[in-house]
Formats: C-alpha cells, structure tokens, sequence
C-alpha cells in the first residue's frame, strides 16, 4: 500500500513540476504585456504631462502588476534619493534584485536597460525615437513569447505526467 502512495506521489510531483514550468511560459506574456503598457503609461508621462522621470516611474509603480511594479518603485527611490548616478545603473541594479520575481529572459532584460541608456539624457524628440524602438522591440518579444507558450505549454505539462509515469514503470 506505502508503495503505491510513492507511486502516486511521484506521478503527482512531476505532473506539477510540469505545470509550473508551462504556467511561467504564460505569466511571462502576460509580464510582457504589463511592461508594454507600463512603457506606454512613462510615454505619455513623460511626453504630455511632462512629469519628472522619479514621479513618473512611481505614478506607474502604483498602477502596476506583477514584479514591474516593485520594480519601477525601487528604481523611482533611487532617482529620488540620488543612490545612483543614472537611470541606467538604477534598472541594471534592480533588474538583477527582482530577477526572481520577473518572469523575463535575458533579451526583455536587455530591451529594458536599452530604454533606461536613452531616457533622462536626451532631449524629448530623441525619447520619442527611443521609447518607439523600445515599444517595437518589445511587441516583438511578446509575440514570440505568445508563439513559444501556445507551442510549449502542452509539451511541458505532458512532459511532467510522461517522466512521472516513466519513473513509477521503472520502479516497478
């Protein structure tokens, strides 16, 4: 009877194990998407309402989801506080402090510290060319995130129950 619930067990934990794996294929588009509309949200900030770059990244934060919102609260401090010497610093230092809490691959991260090079050391005409690049970029990136999850998730749950199963007929 003991043999069977181990059994059972194992086949639960890697079905689980494969479930979590797809269902962070999910959430990183729909952090994507978040971050799209949080850039959306700076632009208009920072183009119509000419807010100061602090403020603006804080307004987001509080409209935010996810880790973005930590994220853009944590780099909107450090502006304000002048813990560090430009925005750049800021992003790269809290990217890698929300690493965990984001789900993002190297290239979102990279999109990310591209924006925060151009923004606050340029006139507002050449934000607008950086943040339109930045935008495309990263409806790029949703889209094969979109393409990825659809194509994997069903492969890493199936994934998950196979090993399970494969692992309880090997003990058997």
């Amino acid at each position: 009877m003991v043999k069977y619930f181990g059994f059972l067990m194992i086949i639960i934990s890697c079905s689980l194990a494969g479930f979590v794996y797809a269902e962070s294929l999910r959430k990183r588009v729909l952090e994507l998407k978040e971050l799209e509309r949080a850039l959306n949200h700076l632009q208009n900030e920072i183009f119509y309402t000419h807010t100061p770059l602090p403020e603006a990244l804080l307004n987001i934060s509080k409209k935010g989801k996810y880790g973005f919102k930590d994220l853009f609260k944590d780099v909107a401090t450090d502006l304000k506080e002048n813990k560090v010497k430009d925005v750049y610093e800021s992003f790269q230092k809290n990217l890698e402090k929300h690493k965990k809490s984001l789900n993002i691959n190297e290239e979102d991260r990279n999109i990310i510290l591209d924006l925060a090079k151009g923004i606050g050391e340029s006139d507002i005409e050449s934000h607008m060319s950086i943040f339109s690049i930045t935008l495309k970029n990263l409806q790029d990136q949703i889209e094969i995130a979109l393409e990825k999850s659809k194509k994997d998730m069903k492969v890493y749950r199936y994934l998950g129950i196979s090993i399970g199963l494969m692992t309880v007929i090997f003990l058997i």
